[in-house]
């Protein structure tokens, strides 16, 4: 009797994502669902994919339209491409939902990109579904630099500063894409591959010295980063983990502003769990603050003045916050390194109305909060959700409900839109805040609007 087989494949794209098999009848159910198909599979059919069933000695493979949605389903949750050819089912009929970018991947043109689209005619079966996550922005992404001369990079060869031109382009369109997803583990995930290419350039290229200080300068901002997005999920220890190799590969380039960017990113985190730690990191940076530009030496003082205030260092908080003022008001972004493209008049009274917090001055940080809010540009909508929970709890200290609720909901709005943990968390705290005022009509709206978010 022939011994029975399992589909190990299967197995292990399961085990990557969590899921069962029942997980996976259910996932390609709600799949099908959202496309209006009247057919579900049921939820134990799944184990027939992976396992051999007697009388069969192989496992059996689904009919369509179940193939194309198991790949849909799995790519959705890795991030990543999952095809029928991977799992082992080419031999089926072919599927008939695929993803947006079945047939465009592999061609070696433009046009030869351009004609699998128009081509396609009323004969053609498929039904394509949206591509999200790691698999979009991948795609998107290869128009930023040359394939060739990246591949060439990863394989040993000698490279010049055109490679790190297009990795710092991609550099600039993650963080761009930060600012307005809001983060997620789908952009982590990204970010994470990206460092992962400067790593094996660096550890495989040949290049001057030059390139190679800006190689490493580029793998420090990936990290750092990677590092922001983590903590963004609430990962505190994975993001310092980044944010120290970041400071490593920052020191390895020569460039100061670069390693006190990082710097100003772990004074911030350290100021959650002891602001004198924060007060120290941010003092550091400082020290050679004559290589440093306007932009990058206000942020500095912005992230001084936070840590000092929650240390209860008034003297301090007060005199780096007018020093950030004062650096901010000259800042001129054409010399400017890229990676500061964000710090603007917006920034600096965020900074201040959190430093007007720390040192329980509401009135003062409502104020700060509001011109934020009324010159922050749109880019930037983590920002501006970032922002409201913090107005709203300067006014609960000022007893504004209504304006504190109506600030809190707006925030609520953009992170179910954004998807940011760090904005839910400040929900949350903004929701402890008026407990006292729990039958208040604003609050009990806010609640009634707003549940999944504070029970998530």
């Amino acid at each position: 009797m022939a011994e029975r087989t399992r589909n190990q494949t299967l197995v292990g794209y399961l085990a990557r994502a969590g899921w069962s098999a029942e997980n996976l009848g259910h996932h390609v159910n709600l799949l099908a669902a959202s496309l209006r198909l009247a057919d579900r599979v049921h939820v134990k059919s799944p184990r027939r994919w992976i396992e051999a069933m007697p009388p069969r000695d192989v496992p059996s493979i689904p009919r369509d339209p179940w193939p194309g949605l198991v790949c849909a389903a799995l790519s959705r949750r890795l991030h990543e491409p999952v095809t029928l050819a991977s799992l082992g089912w080419q031999q089926s009929a072919s599927a008939i939902y695929v993803p947006a970018d079945d047939g465009l991947t592999h061609v070696d043109s433009a046009v030869a990109s351009l004609t699998e689209v128009v081509e396609a005619d009323g004969m053609d079966r498929r039904h394509f579904l949206v591509v999200t996550g790691g698999a979009l922005t991948t795609f998107a992404h290869d128009w930023l630099f040359d394939p060739d001369r990246i591949a060439a990079a990863v394989k040993g060869k000698r490279i010049d500063h055109a490679v790190v031109d297009d990795l710092e382009r991609v550099a600039d369109a993650r963080r761009r894409l930060d600012d307005t997803l809001g983060g997620g583990a789908a952009l982590l995930r990204s970010v994470r591959e990206d460092l992962r290419l400067v790593i094996e350039i660096l550890s495989n290229a040949s290049y001057t010295e030059d390139v190679g200080k800006r190689l490493h300068a580029v793998a420090a901002e990936f990290a750092r980063i990677t590092g922001g997005l983590a903590n963004d999920l609430d990962q505190q220890a994975l993001g310092q983990r980044y944010y120290l190799s970041a400071l490593r590969a920052a020191h390895a380039s020569g460039d100061r502003g670069v390693g006190a960017h990082v710097l100003s990113w772990l004074s911030g985190q350290a100021r959650h769990h002891d602001p004198r730690d924060a007060i120290r990191l941010a003092e550091s940076a400082m020290t050679n603050r004559r290589e440093l530009t306007p932009a990058v030496s206000a942020r500095l003082h912005g992230t001084l003045a936070m840590a000092a205030s929650l240390a209860g260092e008034t003297k301090t908080a007060d005199h780096a916050q007018a020093r950030m003022f004062e650096l901010t008001a000259v800042v001129d972004m054409a010399t400017e390194p890229a990676w500061i493209y964000w710090w603007s008049q917006a920034e600096a009274h965020y900074h201040a109305g959190q430093s007007a917090l720390g040192l329980n001055n509401p009135k003062r940080a409502e104020g700060h909060f509001r011109t934020m809010l009324s010159c922050l540009d749109p880019a930037f909508p983590r920002d501006r959700a970032m922002a409201l929970p913090k107005l709203a709890m300067a006014r609960v200290q000022l007893r504004e409900l209504d304006g504190a609720c109506r600030a809190a909901g707006e925030a609520a709005t953009l992170a179910r839109r954004l998807g940011s943990e760090r904005v839910r968390t400040r929900l949350v705290e903004f929701r402890r805040a008026v407990q006292p005022h729990a039958n208040a009509a604003p609050v009990k709206d806010f609640d009634t609007k707003y549940a999944d978010l504070l029970h998530t």
